[in-house]
């Protein structure tokens, strides 16, 4: 063997050496081979905070799971029968609230005068039925309104003084109906003579007729419906509406308190060309109208609110109203049906006057078909108090 290598072969010689007798060693004292650890996979989703687990422990988040459960997914109830006022609303009562031309109303945009005014304080005066505005300095630029377009409006310059506005210019009406819209159109107003040493012969504004959005004459509400009967006085819903007051539209939410929630809607009028009510869930409009009395009867499931959009389109109309409901997990149209009948039917709220009885059984009569309900000799005869009992029987007796 080269003598070079002789170092080499024997640190390998002493290498394999040691670890043989290493080997025999961990064998004589028991010592396992070593091999590489098993790795126990611990699932840390049960206390990770938000886990399925860790809410299962919320006694709160439980209740409303079962709450959802029953709600949601369970069965029907025996009494809903999807009666006339669960369907959808009438295609020619849709008809005829068809909305009209935005041409009913109008914003009036008022620039001037054209003239440089020597001193401040002056200030024009612009009024109609609608709207009154004294006094807006001038020079000036603004939007005024919103005017009817069948309204005149009057125009004159005046200077404020300590207790009343000394007029400066002569007055000068205008009616909206000779103006076309987004169209400029001059205004010349005519100076008193006293004041033609500081203000000219005349002053010179422009105007221009302006569209309006009739959005912005919506009121907008929500209300929750009565969770029990004794409830309903104090959940009422009351609106009055009149076109050429600006009093346009009003837009009532009504939120359930159960999965059923039934509305009677009366007016002062035939509601039919004024009201609409539709399903939050769908957006379908919903609903049976009567053509023989001014009655709406509602009723909808599944936790559904309803929302009633009454509206004027055109000049003259105007329309009262009022809103009663009841709301509950069970279909509670023939309680909803018997408090309105001996309440609403009986004071002045529907009519403003005091109805006579074939006038209430007309109405009753309806609102048993609208509703589906039935009230029968079993539930007269179920009925101890007398003056209940005298009202049922005569209800059965309506047909």
């Amino acid at each position: 063997m080269d003598q070079t290598l002789k170092p080499l072969a024997r640190s390998w010689f002493i290498y394999l050496a040691g670890l043989t007798l290493s080997s025999l060693a961990l064998i004589v004292i028991g010592e396992k081979p070593l091999s590489p650890r098993s790795t126990q996979i611990v699932d840390l989703s049960a206390s990770r905070p938000g886990s399925i687990a860790e809410l299962s422990k919320s006694k709160e988040w439980m209740q409303q799971v079962r709450f959802f459960n029953k709600a949601y997914f369970g069965p029907e109830s025996a009494d809903w029968h999807n009666s006339p006022a669960s369907q959808p609303a009438p295609e020619s009562v849709l008809q005829m609230q068809l909305p009209l031309a935005n041409d009913r109303f109008a914003n009036l945009w008022l620039y001037g005068p054209a003239e440089a005014v020597a001193e401040t304080g002056y200030g024009i005066s612009v009024q109609s039925k609608t709207y009154s505005l004294a006094n807006r300095t001038i020079p000036a630029n603004a939007l005024l309104g919103p005017f009817l377009r069948t309204n005149d409006v009057s125009f004159k310059v005046q200077e404020p003084g300590w207790f009343s506005s000394s007029d400066a210019s002569q007055t000068r009406n205008l009616s909206l109906n000779a103006l076309t819209y987004d169209q400029p159109w001059s205004l010349v107003l005519p100076v008193v003579p006293e004041y033609q040493a500081k203000l000219g012969k005349s002053l010179s504004f422009r105007l221009q007729l302006m569209r309006f959005d009739l959005e912005k004459l919506t009121t907008r509400e929500q209300h929750e419906a009565a969770a029990e009967s004794s409830d309903i006085p104090s959940k009422v819903v009351e609106g009055s509406l009149a076109f050429d007051d600006l009093k346009v539209a009003n837009d009532f939410l009504i939120a359930p308190a159960g999965r059923y929630t039934a509305l009677i809607i009366s007016a002062d009028r035939d509601p039919r060309p004024f009201i609409t009510c539709t399903r939050s869930d769908t957006g379908a409009a919903i609903g049976t109208y009567s053509d023989q009395v001014p009655l709406i009867a509602v009723v909808v499931n599944a936790w559904a609110s309803v929302r009633v959009h009454a509206a004027t389109r055109d000049f003259g109309q105007k329309v009262n109203y009022r809103i009663v409901s009841l709301s509950s997990n069970e279909v509670d149209t023939k309680a909803l049906f018997l408090w309105f009948v001996a309440h609403d039917l009986t004071d002045r709220s529907v009519a403003g006057r005091i109805l006579s009885l074939p006038e209430i059984d007309a109405r009753a009569k309806w609102l048993r078909a609208a509703f589906d309900v039935d009230i029968t000799a079993q539930d007269v005869a179920n009925t101890s108090d007398p003056d209940i009992r005298k009202l049922l029987d005569h209800l059965h007796s309506v047909q």
